[in-house]
């Protein structure tokens, strides 16, 4: 008898353990239902984003072609023209000059300072060429 009575107070505990359990396991399977759908939900996202990302691209390859194109026939119907204008030759004449100027003013600065890549330095007041020990290689006359 009492056997009895511990087992069906017993039954009723394990009944209400296993409902708490399925119930627990309900749960959990809507929890990972949800994690799972979070997950989808990103990973469309992430696909939209780079659908976005290459049509982007594309676009501004298009632009960029249709720049470069617009610029060729620009040059083409100068061509046809007869050149450039009287403006534009000037201007490239002054910056020419411009260049060769700076060009001539840094072969000076070389002289004067001698060879950088060398040891080999100019003296300006006697125009001799010196090695950087002191020694003297030859004299120059300018």
């Amino acid at each position: 008898m009492v056997r009895y009575l511990y087992e069906g107070g017993g039954a009723e505990e394990k009944k209400e353990k296993e409902e708490k359990e399925e119930e627990e396991k309900e749960k959990e399977e809507k929890e990972e239902k949800e994690k799972e759908k979070e997950n989808e939900m990103e990973e469309k996202e992430k696909v939209e984003k780079e659908k976005v990302e290459k049509e982007k691209e594309e676009k501004e390859k298009g632009e960029k072609e249709k720049e470069e194109k617009e610029k060729e026939k620009r040059r083409r119907r100068k061509r046809r023209k007869g050149g450039e204008g009287k403006g534009e030759k000037e201007e490239k004449e002054k910056e020419e000059k411009e260049k060769e100027e700076e060009e001539k003013k840094m072969e000076e600065i070389k002289r004067e300072r001698g060879n950088s890549n060398t040891n080999i330095l100019r003296c300006t007041c006697k125009g001799m060429r010196i090695r950087k020990g002191g020694r003297r290689i030859q004299k120059i006359n300018d």
